[in-house]
């Protein structure tokens, strides 16, 4: 259930901290840094204070100020969002900053490498080891995962045979955060926006009389998140009027029957993912290029 800033009052800073933060405690490493800032005395530092300033008085003047945000969102009706107010903070300044500067205030060597590993301690204590969110190493230079550049490649290989140039596609909810930074010259059928504030507010199709809006809506509950089961003609009229080519679902997801039984067929899999093309959109492809396709 999202966190209503309408309902929580002044109580939602402490919900979105307890819901959001996880289990890292760069927030309170960030504070202790703030105040070792201001400790500092090089010029260096006096600096960066008086740029901090104005951030942080924009800061507590608007979306930490929750008497003003209660009023401004609902307003604008906006009681079903969230924001992670502190992604605000300038923790990958201000913590790395005044790291080095520890560092490099100490008086001989030994006593540098003593703070170096005291700070490494301390910053290590304060996150979470990515093992433990089971986050996958990956072994490719683009950093992402390998079953993002397999399905690109499949998919990009039947796109091209098809000589297909818009090729439009549904990918799973995190392959979908990560396409346009890898490949932009796809077309991602599901917004960025759209998919989180889906995913987040849990807002059905039936809360708007947008045809656009409500075929994408049907998409991300279907295909991302197994909310729904919806019957196959809604399902189609949702490929079709968002011009979806593939669809990249996953492999453990429910819906493999249902996904074969609404005209998609499979066209390769990862370990995780497997890759479907929506026959029905390329036979009308085909007819709008004036000719039959036939298979041998």
């Amino acid at each position: 259930m999202p966190i209503q800033i309408t309902e929580a009052g002044v109580d939602f800073i402490r919900q979105c901290l307890q819901t959001y933060q996880g289990e890292t405690w760069f927030l309170l490493l960030f504070a202790g840094a703030m105040l070792l800032l201001f400790w500092l005395k090089d010029p260096e530092s006096r600096t960066l204070r008086l740029l901090l300033w104005p951030y942080f008085t924009v800061l507590v003047c608007t979306v930490y100020n929750i008497l003003i945000m209660q009023v401004f969102i609902r307003k604008l009706n906006l009681s079903g969002e969230y924001y992670r107010f502190f992604w605000l903070l300038p923790l990958g300044i201000v913590i790395p900053y005044v790291c080095t500067r520890l560092t490099a205030s100490g008086n001989g060597r030994m006593k540098k490498i003593l703070v170096f590993l005291l700070l490494t301690i301390v910053i290590a204590a304060a996150g979470a080891p990515a093992w433990s969110r089971k986050l996958p190493i990956t072994s490719n230079p683009y950093r992402i995962p390998d079953d993002m550049i397999i399905a690109c490649d499949i998919i990009k290989k039947d796109a091209k045979r098809e000589r297909l140039e818009d090729v439009g596609v549904v990918f799973d909810f995190n392959l979908n955060l990560l396409v346009t930074q890898y490949d932009p010259s796809f077309r991602v059928i599901i917004p960025y926006e759209n998919m989180m504030t889906t995913v987040n507010t849990g807002r059905t199709k039936t809360d708007t009389d947008n045809i656009w809006l409500n075929s994408r809506i049907t998409l991300v509950e279907l295909l991302m998140l197994d909310r729904y089961w919806v019957p196959h003609e809604d399902f189609m009229s949702a490929l079709n009027v968002t011009e979806t080519a593939y669809v990249v679902y996953d492999a453990s997801g429910p819906n493999h029957d249902y996904l074969l039984g609404a005209g998609l067929a499979e066209i390769g899999r990862t370990d995780d993912y497997v890759i479907y093309k929506y026959g029905w959109y390329f036979d009308r492809l085909y007819k709008s290029r004036g000719y039959v396709k036939f298979e041998f």
